[in-house]
């Protein structure tokens, strides 16, 4: 069974990305600025760090470096009212926040024995209603209350263009690829009003030997070897039942387009 711990990195993303929204709301587009000079200095050297590491990435801002940390950080030092519907006030954002840090870090080291049972089933449940809480934030500032589907957060690959976040980018992923490349999806489900881990993943391409009309299964991760052909593309689905139309569905979808180059034969 998957730690819980493996579902924090794409809720911080999720929270980087609302917190940003909810400062924006409440204090303008320069709030950034108008942090105290010990929160401030946090962002800065999340940042740094960021750029330092991994200078391909591109980042909008030093905000979109930083880690569970350095959002309480930010939230100690200017409260924004907005985020009330996630939680109490400061403190209390202060109090989950510690512990999903520490959580992931016991997690990603690994000493001593395993966490137990019980700590995992805390944790998860802290992440679930930190998670559905900031998507009712998210959903409110960009007046999208309707009714709650499920959707996926974001899909891992080993193909650069191929990972995607929900909070971030378009529905649409585009790569140019080698016939006879591997390519790897994993997704992250989420069901915003019932069990995630009772969520049905479903992958539909044609024209991927592999992959073609696909079935409703449980399992989020898919794999195929590019087709030599010179265009092709995919979609993969999420949803709590089996759907046989998937026409009304495609806002619930991630689709990945792909031009080929031929092997020399």
């Amino acid at each position: 069974m998957a730690s819980p711990a493996d579902a924090i990195p794409d809720l911080e993303r999720l929270m980087r990305n609302v917190v940003r929204m909810a400062m924006e709301a409440d204090y303008g587009a320069p709030w950034l600025s108008t942090l105290s000079s010990t929160a401030s200095r946090a962002v800065e050297r999340a940042g740094a760090v960021a750029k330092a590491k991994r200078p391909a990435e591109v980042l909008r801002d030093d905000w979109d470096a930083v880690g569970l940390d350095e959002m309480a950080a930010v939230l100690r030092s200017k409260w924004p009212p907005t985020m009330a519907q996630v939680w109490v006030d400061d403190e209390a954002a202060r109090v989950d926040l510690k512990r999903l840090s520490k959580f992931r870090g016991k997690a990603l080291h690994a000493v001593g024995g395993p966490s137990g049972q019980i700590s995992d089933d805390e944790i998860g449940a802290v992440i679930r209603r930190v998670r559905v809480n900031l998507e009712a934030v998210r959903r409110s500032l960009l007046d999208d209350t309707g009714e709650w589907w499920p959707y996926i957060a974001s899909v891992h690959s080993n193909i650069p263009e191929f990972c995607y976040e929900r909070s971030s980018s378009a529905r649409v992923c585009f790569a140019l690829l080698i016939e006879g490349d591997l390519v790897t999806l994993d997704a992250v489900g989420v069901d915003p009003k019932g069990n995630d881990s009772a969520l049905l993943y479903r992958m539909l391409a044609p024209s991927i030997p592999e992959i073609g009309y696909g079935s409703w299964g449980p399992t989020p991760s898919f794999s195929f070897s590019v087709p030599g052909v010179p265009k092709s593309h995919g979609a993969l689905y999420v949803a709590d039942h089996e759907i046989n139309d998937l026409g009304p569905f495609t806002e619930r979808a991630v689709s990945f387009s792909f031009t080929v180059r031929p092997l020399r034969r």
